[in-house]
């Protein structure tokens, strides 16, 4: 991901009212679905996780981590990356800790 697609992304989440997607990243998500176009649905799902991290709104994680599950049944490793590294920002931002997620971990008890 370039600088100049870091900048479309907040471009769009600058674009949100009520923490929505923009309308047209709606429709694109919803092309891809509709044509059965995986690939493109995969990145729409990333894509929408990106903008809806950017912009605060509370779908971003499970955007992505549709993204995730549809980008490993397709082999798309780069985009698995990228869903990754979106998680850990959005994470990050929002003070989550990844230990939070692993396996085994009790809410309240650091080790």
């Amino acid at each position: 991901m370039t600088d100049d697609d870091d900048d479309n992304i907040i471009k769009l989440a600058q674009l949100q009212d009520s923490g929505e997607l923009p309308p047209r990243a709606e429709e694109a998500l919803a092309l891809a679905r509709r044509l059965g176009a995986r690939a493109s649905e995969a990145h729409a799902l990333c894509l929408a996780g990106d903008v809806a991290s950017t912009g605060g709104a509370n779908d971003a994680e499970g955007y992505y981590r549709e993204a995730l599950v549809l980008a490993g049944e397709l082999g798309m490793r780069p985009l698995v990356a990228h869903c990754h590294l979106g998680l850990g920002r959005l994470y990050r931002r929002t003070g989550i800790g990844l230990r939070s997620y692993l396996p085994g971990h009790e809410p309240g008890r650091d080790r």
